[in-house]
C-alpha cells in the first residue's frame, strides 16, 4: 500500500464522481480531500463529489496506481495533437 495525493483535473477519471463510488471501483481508501481551502473528512468525505481543483489524499495497493491515471494522459495528449 502507498499513500499519496492526486490533483483532480477535468480529465481525471475521478472528476465528477462521488468519493465512495470512486474508492470502491478503484480499490483505494480515501483519507481526506482539500477543496476550496477546507479539508473534508469522515462521512462527509464518502459522500463528497470530486471536482476539478480538489486534492484527494488516499492509500491504495501499489499494483493499482494505474487506476488514478487510466485513459486520461492518452486522451489529453490526443486532444493536444489535433
Amino acid at each position: 500500500w502507498v499513500a499519496l495525493a492526486t490533483l483532480i483535473t477535468p480529465g481525471h477519471p475521478f472528476c465528477g464522481k462521488i468519493v465512495q463510488q470512486a474508492a470502491s471501483s478503484a480499490d483505494f481508501v480515501p483519507l481526506y480531500i482539500e477543496s476550496n481551502g477546507k479539508e473534508i473528512h469522515g462521512w462527509e468525505l464518502l459522500n463528497a463529489t470530486l471536482n476539478s481543483g480538489d486534492v484527494l489524499y488516499l492509500t491504495m495497493p501499489a499494483n493499482r496506481l494505474d487506476q488514478l491515471w487510466r485513459d486520461a494522459p492518452i486522451q489529453l495528449i490526443s486532444n493536444a495533437v489535433k
